[in-house]
């Protein structure tokens, strides 16, 4: 349903795209979905059902992310890999591990 949401998007239709939303949503909310629904709405100019959907938004539990995917990057770029490591090996990344 994320794919065919997507693809409605890509489209230009919005309603048909938040239709797939709101249902992944009914079934089962992730941080992503709740984001691409919001910006559906927002994409309409329909400011109320933005804010509900930004508090779904809130209201979603985020899983608990891998120590290693935290800071991952996939891009060439020498400086945005530079500031990573940097991130990586700093003292106070060290003390958040502990």
């Amino acid at each position: 349903m994320k794919n065919i949401g997507l693809a409605f998007v890509k489209l230009g239709q919005y309603t048909d795209a938040i239709t797939s939303y709101e249902y992944i949503m009914a079934e089962k909310a992730d941080f992503r979905t709740a984001l691409h629904l919001l910006l559906c709405h927002h994409a309409l100019g329909d400011k109320e059902k933005m804010k509900r959907s930004f508090s779904k938004l809130l209201d979603i539990v985020l899983d608990h992310v891998e120590d290693e995917d935290k800071y991952s990057i996939s891009t060439d770029d020498p400086q945005t890999n530079l500031i990573v490591e940097a991130i990586k090996s700093d003292s106070l990344r060290k003390i958040e591990r502990q």
